[in-house]
């Protein structure tokens, strides 16, 4: 399985690394890490995380964060599209 992130997804990476990094550079780059491997995780276990609010879309969190990896899986041959990062206090 194949592993697409959107623009949008790449954007909210930027700005939670920017976010983060005003405070501290060392756990923006941490907390951006955990991210990334969760993406890759999705990679081979797609079905990590749960059906999201939105339909056809999954979510999995991202452990000691409270950042929420948004995606859909899609078609043949199969690939898994990060729509978007989001905090988990944020409205969705």
């Amino acid at each position: 399985m194949r592993v697409i992130v959107d623009e949008e997804a790449w954007n909210d990476l930027s700005s939670i690394g920017a976010w983060i990094g005003k405070d501290s550079p060392k756990a923006a780059r941490e907390t951006l890490e955990r991210i990334l491997e969760v993406v890759g995780h999705l990679e081979m276990l797609p079905r990590l995380g749960h059906p999201g609010r939105v339909r056809g879309t999954y979510e999995r969190g991202v452990a000691g964060t409270s950042y929420i990896i948004v995606y859909e899986i899609s078609g043949s041959p199969s690939v898994v599209i990060i729509a978007g990062i989001v905090h988990g206090a944020r409205d969705r």
